[in-house]
């Protein structure tokens, strides 16, 4: 928190002469690049560039339950075409490494070995329609070992779909840490409305998911903190989906065992599922429908679809509501579970990238030519090109009060003792791209 007196700088309004505003990243840039693949952040006075770690997918395909065999190969096809829809180059996204019993994974009770090596091999585990897991793995307990020790001491992280949900607490780590929602039982397949997380409506991960094909609805986003009432929202865009909505007697979104351990994605509203879903697993503030969960060193991400292609990619009630949003929403996922490798921006390698705040929420402005303007309460700027710079900071009149030229890359920021209260603009150009000007509200320093 600033000091009561400290001088703050806030930018109200960019704009640059000559030509549009910037765009938001989503605008600016195709699917193939997302911020979940690549975005830039300011970290200590430097901008820095982080690129997905995402090179293999393992997947675990195979059941001890319910065979789920429609929703198990539109899940494995979904990562192969996701894989080239998001290469680049010729060369696909991601490489995919299988482990499958018989029957597309759907046949019952086989078995499918698995070791720690074979984890490790890729940076995210899918976990396609585990139906059972605990009872399978509680049998397994090579296998058992393995998983939990690539996910809790490698890092690994796991994206379950739909029926790896369903397991009991056969195995600890299962019903403890990976999916602590103890599953009691699945409702009526029926249509019911997801949408964002209000808090979260901005996470990478949600980045183009459930702006189309939605209706505007009143939802339920949380709880007041001192009655316990239930808060609704109007106007959120929500997407009727198809789904078996599994009840669970744990509101991961609510216990205290798991605070400052899950983020809220998508969820659902409970309210007018019937007699679909029982009563007692209505919670206030809307059920969990996607979530991010850490786990030791790795994370898990959960998404409730997956049953049958009319939850997944079907047109109508599916989750992807013929907007592209299924695969979309899934390749971010990948993306974002993998982790991050960081390298300061140098040259024009991160033009135009998104810029990401430090807790992973758009901010809705891209990383302009060379740079860009002043950060949020830093009266400066920041260039990364070996380019000439010259910067001009004036009053509302125009005035000129101070300047900086110069060539290569810089980090400036200027004086602000004796500067009133009042309105200035920054006019930062670089090379011979238009001068870019950002407004400021400047309080005064207490200087006169």
């Amino acid at each position: 928190m600033l000091p009561r007196n400290a001088a703050i700088a806030i930018p109200i309004l960019a704009f640059a002469i000559g030509t549009a505003p910037s765009a938001s990243f989503a605008a600016a840039r195709a699917d193939s690049l997302p911020a979940a693949r690549a975005h830039v952040r300011y970290v200590d006075g430097v901008w820095l560039k982080y690129s997905s770690k995402l090179t293999t997918v393992v997947e675990l395909n195979f059941t001890f339950g319910n065979g789920h065999l429609e929703g198990k190969q539109v899940i494995d096809a979904a990562l192969s075409r996701i894989a080239k829809e998001y290469g680049t180059g010729g060369k696909d996204a991601f490489a995919i490494k299988r482990f499958a019993s018989s029957n597309s994974g759907a046949a019952v009770g086989e078995q499918v070995r698995f070791g720690l090596e074979d984890l490790l091999a890729g940076e995210v585990i899918v976990a396609n329609n585990l139906s059972y897991l605990p009872q399978i793995l509680a049998k397994n307990p090579a296998e058992a070992a393995a998983l939990e020790d690539a996910i809790k001491v490698g890092g690994r992280a796991v994206l379950s779909f739909h029926g790896s949900g369903d397991g009991g607490k056969e195995w600890p780590f299962y019903a403890n840490e990976l999916h602590p929602l103890n599953y009691h039982g699945m409702s009526y397949r029926t249509n019911g409305p997801v949408y964002k997380d209000p808090a979260m409506e901005r996470h990478i991960v949600l980045q183009g998911v459930l702006e189309t094909g939605t209706t505007l609805a009143e939802v339920p986003t949380g709880t007041d903190p001192f009655t316990g009432a239930e808060v609704l929202a109007t106007g959120v865009k929500t997407r009727l989906m198809k789904n078996e909505w599994y009840q669970y007697p744990v509101n991961i979104l609510a216990d205290r065992r798991f605070q400052g351990k899950v983020t809220s994605l998508l969820k659902f509203d409970a309210r007018n599922l019937g007699d679909a879903f029982p009563a007692q697993y209505r919670y206030a503030g809307g059920n969990a429908f996607s979530f991010l969960l850490r786990v030791g060193a790795g994370i898990a991400g959960y998404i409730q679809s997956g049953h049958s292609d009319d939850e997944l990619t079907a047109r109508g009630t599916s989750f992807d509501g013929g907007t592209g949003d299924f695969d979309r929403y899934v390749a971010q996922m990948l993306f974002f579970l993998a982790g991050y490798a960081t390298a300061p921006c140098m040259g024009a390698e991160c033009d135009g990238l998104a810029i990401v705040s430090a807790d992973g929420m758009l901010t809705g402005r891209v990383l302009e030519r060379g740079g860009s303007l002043a950060e949020p309460g830093r009266l400066g700027f920041t260039t990364t090109s070996d380019e000439s710079y010259e910067a001009k900071l004036a009053d509302v009149r125009g005035r000129i009060l101070s300047r900086k030229s110069g060539v290569g890359r810089i980090e400036y920021e200027f004086d602000r003792t004796g500067l009133r209260a009042g309105v200035y603009f920054l006019s930062v150009k670089i090379g011979k791209a238009p001068a870019k000007v950002r407004r400021y509200l400047v309080a005064g320093d207490g200087a006169g």
